[in-house]
């Protein structure tokens, strides 16, 4: 399957989405002779036991593009780039505002925003709308988009997601374990438990003590936020009890309970791919759609920035026509 894709991938890719669309990961995997005790060890091994319901074709689509194969991270945080873009546009941007309506004509688009002091509208010839779809889903769009957006936005599938950072006065792991850098795979309701080798010149550490998806993350999101920290410390303990002395503090955010993301990224179900793929970032009208929930390959970085880059071409293509 994957090597069809790679020899042919436009023509590889329609052939297995035509096959294999409606197909979930477990379904796939049934139906290519795996037991259920396959299933389960495959589960826990490659944390896929919260994706089993997942079209078959986002985990494909993986290991086609070999998403983890390697990564990158920017120095200072990633915050660095939002902040280096803010600097060449700071006297366009305006913070504190909150979308509460959409509009457009033939001619213009106009966006209806509240701040703390009070309601104001912008309007210009193109708009490109990065919000996620289960917020948009919460804004009054006045001009109606096609019925296949409204469907996309309706219904496409996000995953839910949470991590959990500890603070240690000491990189225990480091120094006792000889471990740095990389994560210890659980079965355990942190599930992943990552090493980040950021500050090693403090002598402090910070742990990513949980990162999970799905009805994983869902089941933290039932927590408080000090009951989560003090769960994790628990869990932590098992692998490391250090942990027990040499924790300062935590912090957690779990996506699906942000109100400006509504869940962590898009993850299509099976079938959604057909209906969804090309309505969720087709334009409507002078709105253009952008966004790592309308990329080829969803819940990266990288993938919304290059949808943007995208959009901004297309505005100014439409604008020369």
């Amino acid at each position: 399957m994957i090597e069809k894709i790679r020899r042919d991938p436009e023509q590889g890719w329609r052939e297995i989405r035509d096959t294999c669309d409606w197909l979930s990961l477990r379904q796939f995997l049934e139906l290519h002779g795996w037991s259920s005790e396959a299933i389960e060890l495959y589960g826990l091994l490659e944390n896929t036991e919260s994706e089993m319901d997942t079209s078959i074709l986002e985990i494909v689509r993986e290991e086609v593009d070999e998403s983890f194969g390697e990564t990158y991270q920017i120095q200072g945080g990633t915050d660095q780039l939002t902040h280096a873009l803010y600097r060449g546009l700071a006297p366009n941007v305006r913070l504190g505002a909150v979308v509460r309506a959409i509009e457009q004509d033939s001619c213009s688009v106009t966006v209806h925003c509240e701040s703390a002091g009070g309601r104001f509208s912008e309007t210009a010839d193109y708009m490109i709308c990065t919000i996620p779809f289960p917020v948009l889903r919460h804004i009054e769009v006045l001009t109606p988009f096609s019925r296949a957006k409204q469907r996309a936005i309706r219904e496409l599938h996000y995953y839910s997601s949470g991590k959990i950072f500890l603070q240690s006065r000491s990189r225990f792991w480091e120094t006792k374990d000889g471990i740095y850098g990389g994560r210890t795979q659980t079965d355990l309701p942190i599930r992943t438990l990552y090493y980040p080798q950021h500050g090693q010149e403090t002598g402090r550490g910070v742990l990513l003590a949980s990162y999970t998806w799905g009805q994983d993350a869902e089941r933290w999101s039932a927590l408080t936020e000090s009951d989560r920290i003090a769960r994790a410390v628990e869990y932590v303990a098992k692998i490391h009890p250090e942990i027990v002395t040499e924790v300062e503090g935590g912090v957690s955010h779990m996506w699906q309970n942000d109100p400006y993301a509504g869940g962590a990224y898009a993850l299509y179900q099976p079938g959604q791919e057909t209906l969804f793929a090309e309505a969720g970032a087709a334009a409507e009208g002078r709105i253009y759609f952008a966004g790592e929930h309308v990329a080829r390959m969803r819940a990266w970085m990288q993938s919304a920035i290059e949808t943007g880059i995208q959009a901004a071409y297309d505005i100014h293509s439409a604008a020369d026509a």
